[in-house]
């Protein structure tokens, strides 16, 4: 998709990365039958109502007219960021996708994240798919859920290193 721009959310986005996660969920039929639709939701609105007060980082894709197209949150896991990340069914195999992944990518990396984790429905191809193409790998499972991973690398090698050292 041409022109996806890609920015930080704000509180007033909060009604539609909430939309995102339900979209997230329909795309999670396995996961929903483990866990049960009334435990997800509890705890969705758990999440959400402390949200307002201690946001987790989050990208909104729009269009260049503003028109919201998708969104990615990043929870905290561990040594990295785990995502949360869906596309309005319009606007899938566009691009939007892998522009709400390169930014989350990012984004964790600037929070000094190790890696970036997901969790991905075993019947949703088309997500393992676009997931593995942005590098991610299976790592292991969650319930029935398969988790991925990409390590994010940044540069801890100390200055001392003389062979990190620029040359003069």
């Amino acid at each position: 998709m041409d022109n996806v721009i890609v920015r930080a959310a704000v509180a007033s986005d909060a009604p539609f990365l909430r939309e995102m996660v339900r979209e997230a969920l329909r795309a999670s039929p396995t996961f929903v039958s483990e866990v049960g639709l009334a435990e997800i939701l509890r705890r969705e609105e758990e999440y959400w109502r402390n949200w307002s007060r201690e946001p987790d980082p989050a990208l909104v894709a729009t269009d260049a007219a503003g028109q919201q197209l998708g969104a990615v949150l990043l929870k905290l896991a561990d040594r990295g960021r785990r995502i949360a990340i869906a596309v309005k069914s319009g606007a899938r195999n566009r691009g939007v996708g892998r522009a709400l992944m390169a930014c989350a990518a990012q984004t964790a990396r600037d929070l000094g994240a190790a890696y970036v984790c997901l969790y991905v429905d075993p019947c949703n191809a088309a997500a393992m798919a676009l997931y593995e193409k942005a590098g991610f790998v299976r790592v292991g499972a969650r319930g029935s859920a398969v988790e991925m991973r990409v390590e994010l690398f940044v540069d801890a090698t100390p200055s001392s290193d003389p062979a990190r050292r620029p040359s003069a």
